[in-house]
């Protein structure tokens, strides 16, 4: 996960996320990019790259593969996951940035599912 810099309004809320969900996942992190372009400021988590390495290193002691995002970036990694080591993988992510690829398979919307999955 890409962490926010303290300086950042979103630290204080993305820090109470992260230790809520620490008994249940296992998170890795880095620090979030700023990326100033036409004069504004833009987030970039960039994480793709980590969690595709982090899946095809641990894949033999995986059951089945999470993946949150809707990026189309992964498509590659579901055609490694149930082509070469059959196992199962599902995307969760939102709609309006799901890729056209990952609706093609196991994904599920977070909007839809959000009164069941609400952390407050």
């Amino acid at each position: 996960m890409a962490v926010p810099a303290r300086n950042d309004n979103a630290f204080s809320g993305t820090q109470r996320f992260l230790e809520k969900i620490k008994p249940f996942v296992r998170v890795k992190n880095k620090e979030l990019k700023y990326i100033s372009v036409g004069g504004q400021l833009l987030k970039k988590g960039n994480m793709d790259v980590e969690i595709v390495l982090d899946v095809v290193r641990t894949i033999e002691n995986l059951d089945a593969i999470i993946i949150m995002s809707g990026d189309s970036d992964f498509l590659e990694l579901k055609n490694y996951v149930i082509r070469d080591k059959n196992k199962n993988i599902m995307f969760f992510g939102y709609e309006k940035n799901m890729g056209w690829e990952l609706r093609q398979c196991r994904h599920i919307y977070l909007e839809r599912i959000k009164d069941k999955i609400s952390l407050e």
